[in-house]
């Protein structure tokens, strides 16, 4: 049975540079997630060690480690490893607002029907190469009225900052 709050979903592999920002980003969420559960794919970058001792720090951060899980597979351990309702997700080597969580909670939450709800997150770009893929991934969606820049359908890569109900997740 699912427990009311929230639970922040983060796959992860070799995200040594980004990774205890982001986690800054949850942490200063208002309200505050009532778990972060971080899956570890195999990092050999010092990953996991910083998460492991951020996890000591922060009881609301729980790390499963899932050698070799793609994103996809890494988010879907994650959420069968939280207790929480409702769900959110977000890749490693982005940022959030402080208001992120409650923003995207709040959009799915405003209707009369149960939705899924997409957020905005930012690269955390260190080089051109990541700024240019980050906009590609997070920010180059198509406007509905006119073709994106690979034509008329595109759907970008990734499923970061997606905000859920775990029912709707498990149907």
């Amino acid at each position: 049975m699912a427990e009311p709050g929230v639970a922040v979903i983060i796959p992860v592999l070799d995200e040594v540079d980004t990774i205890a920002g982001l986690l800054d980003d949850c942490l200063a969420q208002r309200p505050a997630p009532s778990e972060v559960i971080v899956v570890d794919a195999g990092s050999t970058d010092g990953t996991l060690e910083l998460l492991r001792a951020a996890e000591r720090r922060w009881p609301a951060l729980t790390v499963v480690e899932e050698p070799g899980a793609a994103p996809g597979h890494g988010r879907n351990v994650g959420i069968r490893s939280s207790h929480a309702a409702v769900l959110a997700t977000l890749d490693a080597g982005s940022r959030v607002a402080p208001d992120w969580l409650d923003t995207i909670t709040g959009v799915r939450l405003a209707g009369p029907q149960p939705c899924v709800a997409v957020g905005h997150a930012v690269a955390d770009a260190r080089s051109e190469f990541e700024r240019a893929a980050g906009w590609f991934t997070l920010r180059g969606y198509k406007p509905p009225d006119r073709p994106g820049p690979l034509g008329l359908e595109f759907l970008p890569a990734g499923r970061n900052g997606y905000c859920f109900e775990r029912a709707a997740w498990e149907a």
